[in-house]
């Protein structure tokens, strides 16, 4: 199921204990890769950055398939032997429909039926729905029966860039609303992202999880109601013991920002979804790609907002949104990669494995025992 690289296991540099974290040198991601059955043939379907000493542990995830409107994704748990990971969820999609027309008959489907493969879940408007969704869905998948949530709040700079991308995509709907209206409807779509703080115990220590949520809305109104479509486009869950959150999430940003398709796997699920959803290839395309960059620009908030951060006077969110903040992108002549900001050298091998590091001594190429060969890396500006 995992595909590290042997020959970067041995490298006594590579540091992401709890208790060192603010002082290590040197960090060294290797790829990993996950794989996925549901094409009908096992191949490779995400790869993401991690620690060799980290557990991976996934698959490419298909949904019920009741929902078989909800496309392929990821299922993620990235755990470090010290009891911090990362979780990362699938994408999902649902709908509700919002009668605004008193004289209109309409009798409301049961939450998480499936229409037309797609779920019946409402969306919430307030951060208090928001919170009491959580504990009704979330909450409950603690192993801790007393996990509280004690805070939900509105990232309001990632929720800037989810929306801002949607700039085409709006764009199209207001175009096609020309036509829409004399039909009697029109569309319009926005984004939002949520964030939720959740405290809890794990084998006797107190436990500290910060989850965030991004999703984007289509308006269909006609005369009688509004139709929600709703995706889930990021869906990250952090967590650590309290008091080493702070020093351990930037890297853990880092990671969770690295998940990548492959390339196979990323085209059957387009020619699977194309065929699902009865549209031609060529729109289906157009609307991935304003998916994928909706994705990309999550992940890059750090560079594209962090100038108009208005942050909380809650200490633990600023913390949390300062740490969203604290990676770099680099590329490595192939791809691009988001890794944790505060190291004078970076090294990659250009097959998505990298040294970070502070030790102005080290050459990767003579000190490490590896049958790679190392080339330094500089920062995207």
């Amino acid at each position: 199921m995992f595909n590290p690289i042997k020959s970067l296991l041995i490298v006594s540099f590579l540091v992401l204990i709890s208790s060192q974290m603010a002082t290590a040198q040197t960090l060294h991601l290797t790829k990993r890769t996950v794989y996925d059955s549901g094409f009908g043939a096992k191949m490779a379907s995400h790869n993401v950055l991690a620690p060799a000493h980290w557990k991976v542990k996934g698959n490419g995830f298909w949904a019920n398939s009741d929902y078989y409107g909800t496309p392929p994704s990821q299922e993620l748990l990235l755990t470090s032997p010290n009891g911090y990971g990362i979780e990362i969820a699938p994408i999902f999609q649902a709908f509700e429909i919002r009668v605004t027309n008193p004289g209109f008959s309409y009798t409301p489907r049961k939450q998480f039926d499936s229409e037309m493969g797609v779920m019946v879940l409402d969306r919430p408007d307030t951060l208090e729905e928001w919170g009491d969704l959580y504990r009704e869905l979330l909450l409950s998948k603690y192993e801790d029966s007393n996990a509280r949530l004690v805070e939900t709040f509105e990232i309001k700079e990632l929720t800037a860039v989810v929306d801002h991308e949607l700039g085409p995509l709006k764009k199209k709907l207001e175009q096609d609303n020309q036509v829409n209206r004399q039909m009697n409807f029109e569309q319009s779509c926005n984004g939002a992202a949520i964030g939720f703080r959740v405290r809890y115990q794990e084998d006797g220590h107190e436990m500290e999880s910060p989850h965030v949520i991004a999703f984007m809305t289509t308006y269909t109104q006609n005369q009688d109601y509004v139709r929600l479509d709703w995706s889930c486009v990021k869906d990250v869950r952090f967590f650590a013991r309290r008091g080493q959150l702070e020093s351990v999430l930037p890297a853990m940003v880092a990671m969770a920002s690295s998940v990548r398709e492959t390339p196979r796997w990323a085209r059957e699920k387009a020619n699977h979804l194309g065929i699902m959803s009865g549209i031609a290839l060529k729109g289906f395309a157009d609307r991935q790609r304003i998916m994928v960059n909706t994705q990309r620009e999550i992940s890059q908030i750090i560079t594209e907002t962090h100038r108009n951060v208005t942050a909380s006077n809650e200490r633990s969110h600023r913390n949390f949104v300062n740490s969203i903040r604290d990676v770099e992108i680099y590329s490595d002549g192939n791809m691009s990669y988001e890794l944790p900001s505060g190291y004078d050298n970076v090294f990659s091998d250009g097959n998505g494995n990298f040294i970070l590091t502070n030790d102005h001594m080290l050459d990767p190429n003579v000190d490490i025992e590896s049958n790679s060969s190392w080339s330094s890396v500089q920062a995207v500006r």
